[in-house]
């Protein structure tokens, strides 16, 4: 699974000014959605919490097409008359991660979080999952108030990560030190004769936030002062990654997977 990397922030965009209403002052309620979709993305809609006596669509908003703008495309779905809507925001979010597992609740800070015990009577949430749409993410944002939701289904920039857990630098250290040299791509009998220091900031690997580490041999007299290897590890390590920054490559040490599909374009997986 899975920060988003860029602005795509729990937030909920502005509605469009292109956007076209569909249904208004003496006209028909619209039709509800099978499915929320933009493109190869869909999602399953509001409307499933919903009974004949709680709750109902009454306006769905689309952007005109224009494919020349280059702007992705934000839909509005409006509902009305929503008893406890909070409970059933709450119920449509943790329905809807369960029936596909690719979506999360997103926090504040862009992060996979757990759903709240309880919501409040007016706030926000997003739920989201990686789009089709490379470097995209698939959003579903609910904001309630009263009896009312509006849901704002876009797709913005960003990736699905999950939180890199806390580790302390003695952690990282006796982590390695139980490896074997040979495990990590290194010569020598034991990683005692390694150093290993931890390098400030991210790098992202297949959309998981990783902690990256340099380390030198300390007994060798020729090497000394010289970076033997560059590991990136996910908070939980579970994954670590070898990076080889003369040819830009990434390969992947544990868990072991087949040799000929361990090895990834670091400009192309780490950023």
């Amino acid at each position: 699974m899975r920060t988003i990397s860029r602005a795509a922030t729990i937030l909920l965009p502005a509605i469009l000014l292109t956007a076209t209403v569909l249904s208004g002052c003496g006209k028909d309620a619209p039709q509800p959605p099978q499915a929320y979709v933009i493109g190869e993305d869909s999602a399953s809609p509001l409307d499933q919490m919903l009974t004949e006596d709680n709750g109902s669509l009454v306006a769905i908003e689309e952007p005109k097409e224009d494919a020349s703008s280059g702007t992705a495309p934000v839909y509005v779905y409006r509902y009305e008359k929503i008893a406890q809507v909070n409970e059933t925001v709450k119920a449509y979010a943790e329905w809807l991660t369960t029936q596909d597992s690719e979506f999360n609740v997103m926090d504040e800070a862009a992060e996979v979080t757990e759903m709240p015990d309880l919501l409040p009577t007016e706030g926000t949430l997003r739920v989201a999952k990686s789009s089709a749409v490379e470097k995209h993410i698939f959003a579903i944002d609910l904001a309630w108030k009263d009896e009312e939701c509006t849901v704002t289904v876009s797709q913005p920039e960003g990736r699905i990560t999950e939180p890199v857990e806390p580790m302390t630098i003695s952690e990282a250290i006796s982590y390695f030190k139980k490896l074997e040299p040979a495990d990590v791509g290194l010569t020598g009998d034991k990683m005692s004769d390694y150093q290993i220091y931890p390098v400030d900031g991210l790098v992202f690997v297949d959309n998981r936030a990783c902690l990256k580490f340099s380390i030198y041999n300390t007994t060798d007299p020729q090497l000394t002062g010289q970076v033997q290897g560059i590991y990136l590890m996910t908070g939980d390590k579970k994954y670590l990654y070898r990076l080889d920054q003369k040819n830009e490559t990434i390969t992947q040490l544990l868990p072991k997977i087949a040799a000929s599909s361990d090895t990834k374009s670091s400009s192309q997986n780490a950023a």
